[in-house]
């Protein structure tokens, strides 16, 4: 059941875990072994073929973007369908120049066609579903901590979103480890 837009993470109870981006991965891990490799999904430091593609955000280039958004806008009328599409696409890249704006630095971004699917075997026990799902939760908060242990001298699992200014820490972490 391979194809090559998907990479197979199996364990011996025949569940897989599906990280797919149109790149082709061959193998098994295990469940235990699957946060380790959720969290080099989601950072590719290698710069990895296999793993997902990822954008360098620069200020600069950010900038770039939301003003020619601005300059599209503004010559369409208000009440033209693409205004909408366009106000949306420009408080994407706002969100970028506020993660570049608050980190102090560039960042780079994940593919938004790199996503991560669980698929089981219809045999397979509900509690593995439950295992993978942990793991795959896991890898994203151990990396959303370690960003907010980098940037913000605090762990994520101490943000309180109630709290302004935790709430835009935890928008922040959520842009650079984003759910997939």
């Amino acid at each position: 059941t391979t194809s090559s837009d998907y990479s197979l993470v199996s364990n011996v109870l025949d569940a897989e875990v599906l990280l797919r981006q149109g790149k082709k991965f061959e193998g098994i891990v295990k469940i235990r072994e699957l946060k380790d490799y959720a969290k080099e999904f989601f950072i590719n430091e290698t710069g990895s073929n296999e793993l997902p593609d990822y954008f360098l955000r620069t200020e600069e280039q950010v900038k770039l973007q939301i003003e020619q958004i601005e300059q599209q806008i503004a010559g369409l009328k208000s009440n033209d369908p693409k205004v909408n599409k366009l106000n949306e696409s420009k408080e994407d890249w706002q969100d970028r120049l506020m993660v570049i704006q608050t980190i102090g630095e560039d960042f780079r971004e994940i593919s938004k066609f790199a996503i991560m699917a669980v698929k089981l075997d219809p045999k397979t026990n509900y509690d593995v579903y439950i295992q993978i799902q942990a793991q795959l939760e896991a890898a994203q908060n151990e990396l959303r901590d370690e960003f907010a242990q980098k940037y913000f001298g605090v762990s994520y699992f101490e943000l309180d979103q109630d709290i302004d200014a935790d709430y835009e820490k935890l928008k922040v972490l959520k842009e650079l480890v984003p759910q997939r």
